[in-house]
C-alpha cells in the first residue's frame, strides 16, 4: 500500500527494472516512509469494500455452487457404482436418488434465508421475513382456508410456509418435497415448533403424488411448479 500511494506508477516501473540490490535498497527506503493518514483511510476503505463484495458474491453463489457439487457427486456415484451407461432410465433414477440424498445446498440456504424458500414483495417498513410471512398469510386467504381443512403443499422445501399457514388458519397441511433431507429436516422443525400434529412432510414427487383422489380440500405451490417438467 505504501509503495502504491507514495510513489507514482512510473517510479514503480523504474524501481522494478533496477538490479535486485538497488531495488531492495529503494524499496526499503520507500517502505520506511510514513504513510499519510488519508492514504491509510482510503486503503482501509477499499479493502473493506473488496471484502464486502467478496462476501456477497460467496453468499449469493453458495446455493448454486453447492447444488452443482451435490449433482456432481451424484453423477460420480452413478458412474462409479451405478448401472451401465447403456441403461439410461435406471442411470437417471439412480442419479436423481443420489441428488435427493446428498442435498448440500439446503443447510446453507436455511442459514441465510430461513425455512421459507421464496420471495415476496416488501411493503414500507417490512423486514424480508415479515414480507414472506405476510405473503403466505395472503395466499391462505385467497385459497379460502378454514380451520380443520386439509391442504397439500406441492414442493415445500423445509416446510416454512406449511407451518405458517397451518398456524395462521388452523388447517392441517401435508407437504411434499423431492429431497429426503428436506422432508426429515422439515419434520424435525415441525416437532420443535410443536406443529407435528398439523404439518407432515412427505418425501415424494409432486408430479407423482402418492395420495388418493379427493384427499385434500385445497392445493397450493409456492415457487415450485416453475421447476417441474412441462
Amino acid at each position: 500500500v505504501a509503495l502504491w500511494w507514495l510513489t507514482p506508477p512510473l517510479k514503480v516501473a523504474m524501481l522494478l527494472t533496477n538490479p535486485p540490490p538497488q531495488m531492495l535498497t529503494e524499496f526499503k527506503a520507500v517502505a520506511s516512509t510514513p504513510v499519510p493518514l488519508g492514504a491509510k483511510i482510503l486503503a482501509a476503505s477499499l479493502l473493506a469494500l473488496a471484502i464486502g463484495l467478496l462476501a456477497a458474491m460467496l453468499f449469493l453463489s453458495a446455493k448454486a455452487c453447492c447444488r452443482g457439487f451435490s449433482r456432481a457427486m451424484g453423477f460420480l456415484h452413478v458412474v462409479r457404482w451405478g448401472p451401465g451407461i447403456g441403461d439410461v432410465e435406471t442411470t437417471a433414477n439412480t442419479f436423481v436418488s443420489m441428488v435427493d440424498r446428498c442435498d448440500m445446498a439446503t443447510p446453507i440456504v436455511e442459514c441465510g434465508w430461513g425455512t421459507s424458500f421464496h420471495f415476496a414483495e416488501r411493503h414500507c417498513g417490512e423486514t424480508p421475513l415479515q414480507s414472506i410471512v405476510r405473503h403466505e398469510y395472503f395466499l391462505a386467504g385467497r385459497v379460502g382456508v378454514r380451520q380443520g381443512a386439509r391442504l397439500l403443499d406441492c414442493g415445500c422445501g423445509l416446510g416454512g410456509p406449511a407451518r405458517n399457514i397451518a398456524r395462521f388458519t388452523g388447517a392441517r397441511v401435508t407437504a411434499v418435497t423431492r429431497s429426503r433431507y428436506q422432508a426429515e429436516r422439515g419434520n424435525y422443525l415441525s416437532r420443535k415448533e410443536g406443529m407435528q400434529d398439523r404439518v407432515e412432510m412427505v418425501h415424494a414427487d409432486l408430479m407423482k403424488l402418492p395420495f388418493p383422489d379427493a384427499s385434500f380440500d385445497a392445493v397450493y405451490a409456492i415457487d415450485s411448479t416453475c421447476r417441474t417438467p412441462d
